[in-house]
């Protein structure tokens, strides 16, 4: 599989990569960053915020690539692109998703479970995710920055 794959069967669509869009993106991505971190907000809400983080940054290194998503499962599809743009190993990736499947829960179906644990390791994630995408746009995309 490779993004152009994901792209012929409809889950992205072709994108001409803009600065501003992909700034705002990454900015949006550290304040979230920022904001789970010192936010006097539930557990919850602070998964929730980071995990948006991941997802913004994830969307940032799409549209370097030429790439948005589709409408149809954005945030798994977002996840899974970070394989191809980061390089991120499955183990990383599915570690994401089971993330993606948590924060459904605090969010469609019952409260206060996301534990401290949970929590810590999504900002850990988040951190590097954000900084490799950074990286990613410093190096593969420098007009882009």
């Amino acid at each position: 599989m490779s993004l152009r794959s994901w792209c012929k069967k409809g889950w992205l669509r072709k994108l001409e990569p803009a600065q501003d869009y992909i700034f705002n993106l990454l900015k949006g991505a550290k304040r979230d960053l920022q904001a789970c971190k010192v936010n006097p907000v539930g557990l919850d809400w602070k998964f929730q915020i980071a995990f948006s983080a991941i997802l913004k940054a994830a969307k940032a290194a799409l549209a370097a690539e030429g790439y948005r998503l589709s409408r149809f499962a954005q945030q798994y599809r977002a996840i899974g692109s970070l394989a191809f743009t980061l390089k991120l190993n499955k183990i990383v990736i599915r570690t994401l998703d089971c993330f993606r499947k948590k924060r459904h829960v605090c969010v469609y179906k019952q409260v206060d479970t996301i534990s401290e644990w949970d929590l810590k390791t999504i900002q850990e994630y988040a951190d590097r995710i954000v900084t490799a995408v950074e990286e990613f746009l410093k190096s593969n995309h420098p007009s882009l920055c």
